[in-house]
Order: structure tokens, then C-alpha cells, then sequence
């Protein structure tokens, strides 16, 4: 995806429009993620009262802890601030398709939507914070199904599996797994009163089950089918934090705590059948190939000779 030499440029190319959308990339895609940091810090530490605490005072069936939350978050900035040096000194060809057709602005458009949420939220303005999430969560499901389709993660670069991969399912996990459904929950009514928490807790019981038993399900299939490191890391991150808010009920917190086991317990189910399987595919193959080097190969001047022979019939 270099530039060409030739003069004026011909931006009808297609490695010409790689060139110049990796450019703005380059470009766009670091000042995105500084805007949607700072917007969240900002929001959380100096803006009272804080995202943290406005979680608190609208308690929801699956309400997060605010502190075990905040380690998911800067564990997210981590990976995207890493992403944007992956995408600054993209030296191979593959990672740079990656970047430009897989994610490309899609992530630009993520960090505006992450930083007008964390605004939204500290204004309590519900409705465009659900709007915001619900758009946010379409943009990232798009890149996403994108990268397992088209640039899956590979062995041979481990850099972009834990810097494009990475950041960009743990993204997609906050938003469509607790972010839009807390915020649909407090958009609806479906809280109550923090004073009255314990009194209260069990209210709207049966639609955060819900939520938990649909975002895990989903989850897990795609940990089987995937065998996704990161989306079962981040299932199960998502999972503490919600267990770690009390109180809970019953039905929630069981089906949160039974999914933090079974998703790596399916991650390494679905590791172990497949080493199985090819250690005794190996097996299986081994007899015949012993029995193939057995048998002595036949010579090669009597194969030549009989080649001769029928030649000469044919042409006399």
C-alpha cells in the first residue's frame, strides 16, 4: 500500500485508497481515542456527580460495581491506546488490510459514540444515552462480525490478535452486555430507590435474568464456535462486575455465577476436544504410513524400459 511515483496521484487506485484511508486513519483514529478517554475520566473524576456514582444513586437488576468496572475500562483504553501504535507503524501488508478494511472507521465512530455517552450519562439524559449505546453497539458488532469473518486472529501475528482483536471485542462486550442494558433498565423505570436497596433488589428480577442468560448464551456460542480468549475473558470480567454490586437476586446473581465458570470451562472444553482429535487423527495416520514405507518402490529401470517399449509401438 505504497504511493505511487507517477504524478498527479490516481486516487481511483485501490492501493492508492488504501494508502490514503490508512492516512486518515493514522490520523483520526489516536485523536478519537484521547477524545473518548478524557471524556470518560473527566466524566467519572471531576463531574459530580460521576458516572460511578449516578450507577449508584439508579440501582438496576444488573447494576456494575463502579471500581471493578473502572479496571475493565482502563484495561480497554490500554488495548486501544495500543492499537493506535499498531496502526501508527504498520509495517505488513496483512496488518495494514486489517486496519483499513476490517476496522477501519469504524472504531473512529465507537470513540465519538463512547464520548457522547459518558456525556449523556453525567447529564442523566436516558433516552440519548440508550440512542447513543444502541448506535455504538451496531458499529462495533459490524467490525466485529467483519474481523472473525474476513481477517480472523492468527498465530503468525500475535501483535494484532492482542491489539485490533482485543480491543475491539472487549468494546463490543462493555456496550452490548451491560452499558445498553443499565441504560434501558433506568430509561424504562426498572430501578428503585438506593435507600430502599435492600427491600428492593428483587424488583425486575425476571428481566435481568433475562439479559444475563441471553448476553452469556451468546457469548458462549461464540467462545465454542470461536474459541474467543478475549471475548471469554471479557464475559467473565462483565460477569464480576456485576456480581461484585450487591445486593442481587437470587436468579441473577446464580446465572451470573454460573456463566463466570462455564465460559472458560467451554474455552477449554473446546481446546481439549481439538488436541484430541488431532493427536489421534496422528495416531490413526502413523500404521499407514509405516506400512507404506514397507513396501520396497519398484525399480527404475524396468519401469523405463516397459516406457520405452510402448513408445516404440506406438510410433514403430
Amino acid at each position: 500500500m505504497s504511493v505511487p511515483d507517477e504524478v498527479p496521484i490516481d486516487v481511483n487506485n485501490p492501493s492508492v485508497r488504501d494508502y490514503l484511508n490508512l492516512v486518515r486513519l493514522q490520523v483520526l483514529t489516536p485523536l478519537s481515542v484521547l477524545v473518548s478517554i478524557a471524556t470518560v475520566l473527566v466524566a467519572t473524576t471531576i463531574v459530580f456527580p460521576g458516572l460511578g456514582a449516578i450507577s449508584k444513586t439508579h440501582p438496576t437488576p444488573i447494576s456494575a460495581s463502579p471500581n471493578v468496572l473502572g479496571i475493565y475500562f482502563l484495561v480497554l483504553f490500554a488495548c486501544l491506546i495500543g492499537y493506535c501504535c499498531i496502526l501508527v507503524m504498520a509495517s505488513e501488508e496483512d496488518t495494514k488490510v486489517t486496519l483499513t478494511h476490517g476496522v477501519g472507521f469504524s472504531l473512529v465512530v465507537a470513540n465519538w459514540l463512547l464520548a457522547g455517552w459518558a456525556v449523556a450519562w453525567a447529564l442523566q439524559w436516558w433516552i440519548s444515552s440508550t440512542i447513543l449505546l444502541s448506535l455504538l453497539t451496531a458499529v462495533l458488532l459490524y467490525s466485529n462480525v467483519l474481523l472473525l469473518i474476513y481477517h480472523p486472529p492468527s498465530r503468525e501475528r500475535p501483535l494484532d490478535t492482542l491489539f485490533i482483536h482485543a480491543p475491539m471485542r472487549l468494546f463490543l462486550l462493555l456496550s452490548a452486555t451491560l452499558l445498553l442494558p443499565m441504560s434501558i433498565f433506568i430509561m424504562t423505570g426498572k430501578t428503585w430507590d438506593p435507600i430502599h436497596a435492600d427491600h428492593r433488589y428483587s424488583d425486575y428480577q425476571w428481566e435481568g435474568l433475562a439479559v444475563i442468560l441471553i448476553t452469556n448464551a451468546v457469548g458462549w456460542i461464540i467462545v465454542i464456535l470461536c474459541r474467543d480468549i478475549f471475548w471469554c475473558i471479557g464475559a467473565m470480567w462483565i460477569n464480576i462486575c456485576i456480581l461484585a454490586e450487591q445486593p442481587k437476586s437470587f436468579p441473577v446473581e446464580a446465572a451470573a455465577i454460573a456463566f463466570t465458570v462455564l465460559q472458560p470451562l467451554a474455552f477449554v472444553g473446546v481446546g481439549t476436544w481439538k488436541l484430541y482429535k488431532r493427536n489421534r487423527e496422528g495416531a490413526i495416520r502413523l500404521p499407514q504410513d509405516e506400512e507404506g514405507a514397507a513396501v520396497p518402490p519398484a525399480a527404475p529401470n524396468a519401469s523405463n524400459d516397459a516406457h520405452e517399449r510402448n513408445i516404440g509401438r506406438v510410433w514403430g
